[in-house]
């Protein structure tokens, strides 16, 4: 027996249509909500029980109330378009706007309850919300490869753009695509490593030379000649060293008045010389510059100052923290606040590789990362355009959580942006092969 490659094709989507539970179709709708209801109206869909029947509850911000066991409605603008058809299933509303079947965009979606802008052109679908959109191209594919081209689940709210049939927006907030925006203020959390640079520290006016510090010594003679200038680190045993000519002096202990005077007196013994002291870099300074891992309490160490908790904190907030802290200590503070390593915000990067385990990989944020970044940042993946991929997006505790599904084809052969999402901390990026069997 000979096969043919459409007979092929025909049988393995019969085969896949069979293990999949199909979108209940919705059948033709007697009653047109659009020419019951005045189209600058906004009306809201739920399902009610009637005389033991379930049946369309439509109440319209007119104060229009009508029950109908299914009904259908046109989008204004959009008259080339099958209009929406929507049935009770159970407990909630089904619509169905163009079947899979047919080769055109539409969508199928469930919730509890519905609403229609006065404009006409949005649904707010509430509730647990379950949304496939189609479109042109991808409905062979699909059924092909048996598993919707487009799954959405939220558990407050999706808003879809009837005109555009695309998804405007899910749980009260814009759809993050790839169109890049300015982003809040970066907040430093475990593990970032901030850089720390004392621009301005001066001593107290009490303040006492210590082992470690730098002192800034400029000696003139009569002529005003610089007979020596530079800088010196105090020892440990508390001297600077001025050279073969001139010896070690004892400081430490001593306020910069009387090092100086110290030093003025050591020189008369072999010259006459003006003596010019200050404190180039304080040990405080020494202590507080550099690179300081945020710990995981949220703070970092300051030397002899002690910590300072700057989680959940903006750079401006820890530089004017660091500045009150320090100003405790010292007088004239002013210092320099930066990352220099970007590590608490991340997304996991996780492949499924049919059958051999899954691979989860871990992709830093540092800004308007999309889906399509952190793919090309993970350079173990491979032949992706075979796989499914989604978003899966945490929520809050006892909420279901978001998928988000990814148009790879979109993205890539046509630069569509709707699927492209930028990431957010946490976020999981699921690459799954595709198959045409599942296995048990």
């Amino acid at each position: 027996m000979r096969f043919t490659i459409p007979t092929i094709l025909f049988a393995l989507s019969a085969l896949a249509a069979t293990g999949q539970a199909a979108w209940p179709q919705a059948p033709a709708c007697p009653v047109c909500v659009t020419d019951s209801v005045p189209s600058s109206e906004s009306w809201t869909l739920t399902v009610v029980e009637e005389s033991g029947r379930t049946q369309l509850q439509v109440e319209s911000s007119g104060g229009l109330r009508m029950l109908c066991p299914t009904l259908s409605f046109r989008v204004a603008g959009a008259e080339q378009a099958e209009p929406v058809a929507v049935r009770p299933e159970g407990k909630q509303l089904w619509f169905s706007r163009c079947h899979p079947d047919n080769a055109c965009e539409g969508f199928q979606a469930q919730a509890d309850s519905a609403t229609r802008g006065a404009d006409g052109e949005t649904l707010t679908l509430t509730g647990k919300v379950q949304l496939c959109l189609w479109r042109k191209g991808h409905i062979d594919q699909l059924r092909l490869w048996r598993d919707p081209y487009r799954d959405i689940l939220a558990t407050e709210q999706v808003v879809v753009n009837l005109r555009t049939n695309k998804l405007q927006s899910y749980a009260g907030a814009a759809v993050p695509s790839e169109g890049r925006q300015p982003l809040p203020p970066y907040t430093v959390e475990p593990p970032d490593v901030l850089s720390i640079n004392a621009v301005s520290m001066q001593p107290k006016s009490a303040y006492r030379i210590e082992p470690g510090e730098v002192l800034k010594v400029q000696i003139t003679g009569d002529d005003e000649n610089h007979l020596l200038a530079g800088e010196f680190t105090v020892a440990s045993d508390g001297t600077i060293d001025l050279g073969p000519a001139y010896g070690t002096i004892h400081v430490a202990g001593m306020t910069l008045a009387e090092a100086e005077t110290a030093i003025r007196r050591h020189l008369k013994r072999s010259l006459h010389a003006h003596v010019s002291l200050s404190l180039s870099q304080p040990r405080s300074r020494q202590q507080v510059s550099g690179e300081h891992l945020i710990r995981p309490d949220g703070t970092i160490g300051l030397g002899a100052y002690g910590s300072l908790h700057v989680a959940g904190m903006t750079v401006a907030q820890v530089k004017a923290a660091v500045e009150e802290y320090l100003g405790e200590f010292a007088d004239g503070v002013e210092v320099s606040v930066d990352v220099t390593a970007y590590n608490s915000k991340v997304c996991y990067v996780i492949s499924d590789h049919s059958g051999s385990g899954e691979m989860v990989q871990r992709v830093p944020l540092t800004g308007n990362e999309t889906v399509l970044d952190a793919i090309a940042n993970t350079p173990d993946l491979h032949l992706v355009s075979r796989c499914r991929i989604w978003v899966a997006r945490a929520s809050e505790k006892g909420k279901s959580p978001l998928l988000l599904p990814v148009d790879w084809r979109g993205i890539t052969h046509c630069g569509e942006m709707a699927t492209n999402y930028a990431l957010e901390p946490g976020d999981r990026l699921y690459v799954k092969k595709r198959v045409l069997i599942p296995r048990d």
